[in-house]
């Protein structure tokens, strides 16, 4: 368990279901090689992975329940619908990375993993 002790989200945060990009997809946790949070985006109907919503910035410290959100790219507007179904704060502060400066949001709730690890 992640917990991010917010009583907001007591529900299991992996039946979480939004639609992006004209795509509804579920909300899966993983973690990286690095045991930071992976917030993963799967198909619903075919149940492939669809996004990632997360980068991972290894020499970027982050706080308890913390993540760095992919809002760019194939992923750009996804820090709103994020944020629209409660799964985490508006951003606290940015990290820049080789690309673009990414938002860091702390979570909302307590989720379930997955999986250990992201490849």
């Amino acid at each position: 368990m992640y917990n991010c002790n917010n009583k907001l989200m007591e529900e299991n945060l992996n039946q979480i279901e939004i639609l992006f990009r004209q795509q509804v997809c579920l909300l899966q946790f993983r973690y990286y090689e690095n045991n930071r949070l992976a917030i993963i985006l799967v198909d619903k109907a075919s149940k492939e992975h669809f996004a990632t919503a997360t980068v991972n910035v290894p020499d970027y410290p982050l706080r308890e329940n913390e993540v760095i959100i992919k809002n760019y790219s194939e992923t750009e507007g996804i820090l709103d619908e994020l944020i629209k179904v409660g799964l985490i704060t508006r951003p606290v502060r940015y990290v820049q990375t080789d690309i673009i400066p990414c938002p860091v949001c702390k979570l909302i709730g307590t989720i379930e993993i997955f999986e250990f690890s992201m490849n």
